[in-house]
């Protein structure tokens, strides 16, 4: 809206003189302080257009995605006036409120399940560490101590279909994160094997095979319908 206003400047002036209300016309100084606001709040139009999806996963993108608005959208630089920096520093307040405790868990075991993000710069590595952990004790609950699976991790090759053409809003998403998640061969996280409960040592040799996979732009239903049968138990966890 306030862009609008700003690139009908000449009609509304025109209008409201017409109508002998030109007071109501705004300053030269009230036009600088609303291209400095529709500046801050472009990214955020993007983002909630990208977000108000239905074919493509959102819930995997939050965490990045707020960690990309806190650290460079509202970060406040020497060129913000007054009201710029009083406005971003409200919405870091409010934001960085949002997602603790169990939503945050949540957030972030999907972001490490959705193969373009699960190298997680954003976190600390006991942290990352923290999440493969979470997500093995997931599977543990999850599954039947009386079940057992084959590990086929290293006996099959990924499926070769052919990537579907991208929705225009998760090209967006792609677009804002694309310095948050970088191409590269994740490793480092530990997840420790117990011979004595199957379920677990699945899970492990799993979420150790699934670190080392590099991270990609591939969309995570996709990804995971080509690589389900090599994760049987991650792929149930990346479902919920």
């Amino acid at each position: 809206m306030a862009g609008r206003v700003l690139n009908q400047q000449q009609p509304i002036r025109a209008t409201l003189m017409e109508l002998k209300k030109g007071e109501l016309m705004p300053t030269d100084g009230e036009f600088k302080t609303l291209e400095h606001l529709v500046k801050v709040m472009k990214p955020f139009v993007d983002i909630t257009e990208a977000l108000g999806a239905e074919k493509w996963v959102t819930v995997s993108t939050l965490t990045p995605l707020l960690y990309k608005i806190l650290n460079v959208y509202l970060k406040v630089s020497s060129d913000d006036d007054r009201v710029v920096v009083s406005m971003k520093e409200a919405m870091y307040r409010d934001l960085s409120g949002q997602y603790h405790g169990t939503q945050r868990v949540v957030l972030n075991k999907a972001a490490f399940l959705d193969a373009r993000f699960k190298s997680l710069p954003f976190l600390k590595p006991e942290e990352k560490d923290d999440i493969a952990t979470a997500i093995v004790e997931e599977i543990v609950r999850l599954t039947p101590v009386s079940q057992r699976t084959n590990d086929d991790t290293d006996s099959h090759d990924t499926c070769t279909t052919p990537k579907p053409k991208r929705p225009r809003g998760e090209h967006v998403l792609l677009e804002i994160l694309s310095d948050v998640f970088i191409p590269t061969t994740t490793g480092g996280n530990e997840v420790l094997d117990d011979n004595s409960d199957p379920p677990r040592l699945q899970a492990s040799l799993e979420m150790k095979a699934y670190l080392k996979e590099e991270t990609t732009d591939d969309s995570p239903l996709q990804w995971w319908k080509r690589n389900a049968f090599r994760y049987p138990l991650l792929s149930k966890i990346a479902r919920r």
